[in-house]
C-alpha cells in the first residue's frame, strides 16, 4: 500500500504582516506618484490654485457691492474736465480743440486740447497774409500797388477760390482781400511765388522759400508747435497748428491796422487784367460773425481739420477766439459768441 503524497497548497503564502509604521514608511520613501497620470487629470498645485482661485474671486464678488465700488472708483480726466466746466460755467463746445486769449496780453483765459498739433485747414492763410505784410513793410521794392501775374498754376489750385485765372495780372492789394475773403487757394499759391520769388531771384522753387519766411515768422512769434508745408491749408500732413498757436498769430496780427482791414471787410470789388481786358471780380467775406461784435478773423475747412475758425471779437478788449474740427460749420459761430461772451466776462473778473 503505498504511502499518499501531501497535499499542495492551493495558495501563495501570504507575506509577513507590516506593522502600521513601516506600511507608511515604505509609501512616504516610494517614487511612484500618489496621483494618477498627470497628464490625465490635474496636479495638486492646480487643483489649489483653482481652489484657491474660487474662493478669491467669490470673496472679491463678496466684497465688491455698489457700496465699496463707489468708494475706491477715481474719477477719469474727461469727467473731471466736464466737472470743471460745470462749476465754472464754461460753455458746452464740439470742437476737438479750441482756445480764447486777451489780445493784449497774451493772457489763455481757458482752452481744451489747446497744444495738441492738428491740421488748421485755411487758418494757415493768417500767416500767409501776415507774412506778406511784413515783407512789404521791410522794402520799398514791393508795396500794395505792385502787379502780380497769376500763373497756370496758381490758377489750377483746388478747393476754395477767388476764380483767378492764368495770365491774370492783379495787385498785392486786391490778391490779399481774394486770399482772405473767399479764401482763395490760387491766391495764396500766387502770392507765394511773387514774394518767394523776391526773397530769392534766382530759384527755381520760390514757394519754397516762402514756406521757409512762414516758418522763420513762427518760430520769432514763439509758436513752438506749428509747421507750414504750403501756403494754403489744403490737407497735408506737415501742416501743423494748434488752437493756442493760432490764438498767438491773430493776436499779433490783429496789431496791424492793414491786415485788420482787409479781414474786416465784408465785400470787396478787384480790378483785374489779362491781355488788355479789364473785368471786375466781387468777393464776400467767408466770415458771417462780421458786423456782430467780431472783426475779423478766419475761417476754413477740410475733411481732415473739418469746420474751423478764428474770431475777434472786441468790447473792452480784443478776444481772439479758435475752434478746430467744430461739428458743423454752423456750429462754429454759435460757440463762438458764447465762448467769446463767457471769456469776456471771465476775463474781467480776473484779480
Amino acid at each position: 500500500m503505498e504511502t499518499p503524497r501531501p497535499r499542495s497548497n492551493l495558495r501563495p503564502a501570504l507575506p509577513p504582516r507590516m506593522s502600521s509604521k513601516a506600511l507608511l514608511q515604505a509609501v512616504f520613501s516610494s517614487k511612484k506618484p500618489l496621483l494618477p497620470n498627470p497628464r490625465r487629470s490635474p496636479s495638486i498645485t492646480s487643483l489649489n490654485s483653482s481652489t484657491s482661485t474660487r474662493s478669491s474671486s467669490s470673496a472679491s464678488s463678496h466684497r465688491d457691492t455698489p457700496e465699496s465700488t463707489s468708494r475706491i472708483r477715481t474719477r477719469s480726466s474727461s469727467e473731471t474736465r466736464k466737472s470743471y466746466h460745470i462749476l465754472n460755467n464754461i460753455p458746452a463746445v464740439s470742437a476737438a480743440a479750441w482756445c480764447i486769449m486777451e489780445a493784449h496780453t497774451g493772457h489763455v483765459v481757458y482752452g481744451h486740447c489747446d497744444i495738441e498739433p492738428r491740421e488748421i485747414a485755411s487758418l494757415t492763410k493768417i500767416m500767409t497774409c501776415y507774412v506778406v505784410l511784413k515783407l512789404l513793410a521791410k522794402t520799398d521794392k514791393v508795396t500794395m500797388d505792385s502787379v502780380i501775374k497769376v500763373s497756370e498754376k496758381a490758377a489750377s489750385m483746388i478747393g476754395t477760390s477767388a476764380e483767378l485765372k492764368g495770365g491774370d495780372e492783379i495787385t498785392v492789394k486786391d490778391i490779399l482781400h481774394g486770399l482772405m475773403l473767399p479764401s482763395g487757394n490760387d491766391a495764396a499759391w500766387a502770392l507765394a511765388e511773387f514774394l518767394g520769388s523776391f526773397l530769392n531771384p534766382n530759384s527755381s522753387k520760390p514757394v519754397s522759400h516762402f514756406l521757409s519766411e512762414m516758418n522763420k515768422t513762427a518760430r520769432e512769434l514763439g509758436l513752438d508747435n506749428t509747421s507750414y508745408g504750403n501756403p494754403h491749408g489744403l490737407i497735408y500732413k506737415r501742416n501743423l497748428s494748434t488752437a493756442r498757436d493760432v490764438c498767438k498769430l491773430a493776436s499779433v496780427a490783429m496789431k496791424d491796422e492793414t491786415f485788420r482791414g482787409i479781414v474786416g471787410t465784408k465785400i470787396y470789388t478787384a480790378d483785374i487784367w489779362n491781355n488788355g481786358e479789364r473785368r471786375e471780380k466781387t468777393w464776400e467775406n467767408t466770415n458771417k460773425l462780421l458786423n456782430k461784435g467780431f472783426e475779423g478773423v478766419k475761417t476754413g475747412v477740410t475733411n481732415k481739420a473739418g469746420p474751423c475758425l478764428c474770431a475777434s471779437f472786441k468790447k473792452d478788449t480784443r478776444m481772439i477766439v479758435v475752434l478746430l474740427n467744430s461739428k458743423s460749420m454752423d456750429a462754429r459761430w454759435i460757440e463762438a459768441k458764447k465762448l467769446v461772451e463767457w471769456g469776456t466776462v471771465k476775463y474781467s473778473c480776473k484779480p
